[in-house]
């Protein structure tokens, strides 16, 4: 036992947390992409309503990708607090930064599912009376 009142093999408590918040991230991430590569193919299979905006990935897939970073980011920050505080606080910013990134991914894209970001729209004057 060393001085630390642990054994030699034994990791700390601060490395096996910063272990599990990678892990968490990481497997997070995989988990977003799984849901966003479904929602992706449920959009080009059955197109019918909303559904048909999710037919680019920069909308399905992308936010379903980093939400789970933000999210344990989020919750990194606030870790310092009581536990529940911080679960419901990151919780609910969250959930809003979510729906800023697929809302952010509709403008950006225009609301189109098959073209790119940013897409172009043909020049059209108006004429002045």
């Amino acid at each position: 036992m060393g001085a630390s009142g642990r054994t030699e093999g034994e990791p700390s408590a601060r490395s096996n947390s910063t272990a599990a918040g990678t892990v968490g991230s990481i497997v997070g991430t995989g988990i977003g992409a799984i849901f966003g590569i479904f929602s992706l193919y449920q959009a080009n299979m059955n197109p019918v309503g909303i559904d048909a905006l999710f037919r680019n990935p920069l909308v399905s897939v992308l936010p379903r990708v980093l939400f789970p970073l933000a999210a344990w980011g989020l919750y990194a920050l606030l870790s310092k607090w009581k536990k529940i505080p911080a679960v419901i606080v990151s919780s609910v910013l969250a959930t809003l930064v979510h729906t800023i990134l697929v809302l952010g991914m509709l403008v950006l894209t225009s609301g189109s599912g098959t073209s790119g970001p940013l897409r172009s729209r043909p020049y059209s004057p108006t004429k002045s009376p």
